[in-house]
């Protein structure tokens, strides 16, 4: 109805593909769903790790190092 197609891929650690990444994300032409921010802390953390353990999470479990 919209055609909107979406897909999902796993990269390796690479600074080239990161900021290919960074600048399509800068450009509005890809986006990340944040689904939960935790803080950066020992009860976040485990917080962040609960959630991603129940394979529930929508979006991107965010650990904020600092304001």
């Amino acid at each position: 109805e919209k055609n909107i197609s979406a897909e999902s891929i796993w990269l390796q650690p690479n600074g080239e593909q990161l900021q290919k990444i960074a600048d399509l994300m800068a450009a509005g032409k890809v986006k990340s769903i944040i689904g939960e921010v935790f803080p950066f802390s020992r009860q976040g953390i485990y917080d962040a790790h609960a959630l991603s353990e129940t394979h529930h999470a929508v979006g991107k479990i965010v650990v904020q190092m600092a304001e």
